[in-house]
């Protein structure tokens, strides 16, 4: 796990262990004095509670302050009691999975039931800005299962394409990291990379020969040519690039002369 992660899956863990999401019982000012520290540590000011499509009141989308607030008077009309167990957190890039135990008592007939759930948080720039509400684990984490040949084809057309093109694969602040150049960030640095390399050589030509999907990387295996502009100097080389792919784009290429380190850079060895 990355730092970024590591911090997207700390921040949910103290989110629980700080009282969130909420707990019944609760009064209208304890429920004031909650979301005020709520929404100053943790969440955006639009935060999107994103309700299941199978639950009585059906799909539905709470948004910020009022909607959380909304959320909780419902929840009071029909409970006495409610708390969220949280038993797992699991990385999934910007998104953290959370495996939850939901404990809750009737309001009218005093039951006491237990569910196991899930809540699925997407996290930007160290905030929450959304819980999708789970009432199916198997179904949360399923949303985050790796997709091996949609990577795969991303990669690949990033490869194939024209530069702007490409860009279109490849996240904003992707790092870009040659075997024989100082790693850069973002758009840009793709660009200068490349046009170096094409700036270099007469007659150049990239090809991919082997895309492997392992986990959320592609390790290709590229074939370049080309003769030296001025020099003459020919050149036909492997090189090894690991991808690393979060929700469909490019966020990281490190690129490796020799496949040993490639493999294991891409978890393989």
């Amino acid at each position: 796990m990355d730092g970024l992660q590591h911090e997207n899956v700390d921040l949910v863990r103290r989110l629980y262990l700080d009282g969130g999401p909420f707990a019944l019982p609760m009064g209208p000012e304890a429920e004031r004095a909650l979301l005020d520290h709520l929404f100053g540590e943790y969440y955006d000011e639009q935060l999107e509670v994103l309700m299941p499509p199978d639950y009585p009141e059906g799909e539905q989308v709470y948004v910020g302050r009022r909607g959380m607030s909304k959320l909780i008077g419902g929840l009071r009309d029909s409970w006495t009691k409610w708390r969220f167990d949280a038993e797992r957190f699991i990385d999934a890039g910007e998104r953290v999975i959370v495996l939850i135990r939901v404990v809750a008592e009737g309001g009218s007939s005093g039951i006491a039931t237990e569910r196991e759930t899930a809540h699925m948080w997407t996290v930007r720039d160290g905030r929450l800005t959304s819980i999708q509400i789970y009432r199916d684990r198997a179904e949360a984490l399923e949303a985050v299962r790796p997709e091996p040949q949609k990577n795969v084809e991303v990669v690949r057309r990033f490869l194939l394409g024209e530069i702007e093109d490409a860009m279109a694969y490849a996240d904003p602040n992707i790092v870009w990291n040659p075997a024989e150049e100082s790693a850069g960030l973002g758009h840009d640095a793709v660009r200068a990379s490349l046009d170096r390399w094409k700036g270099e050589w007469d007659d150049y030509e990239l090809r991919p020969e082997e895309f492997e999907h392992i986990g959320d990387r592609v390790l290709v295996t590229v074939r370049i040519s080309g003769r030296g502009r001025g020099s003459g100097i020919e050149i036909d080389a492997r090189l090894y690039d690991v991808y690393t792919l979060r929700h469909g784009k490019i966020v990281r290429m490190d690129q490796f002369t020799e496949q040993s380190e490639a493999l294991e850079a891409a978890g393989l060895r």
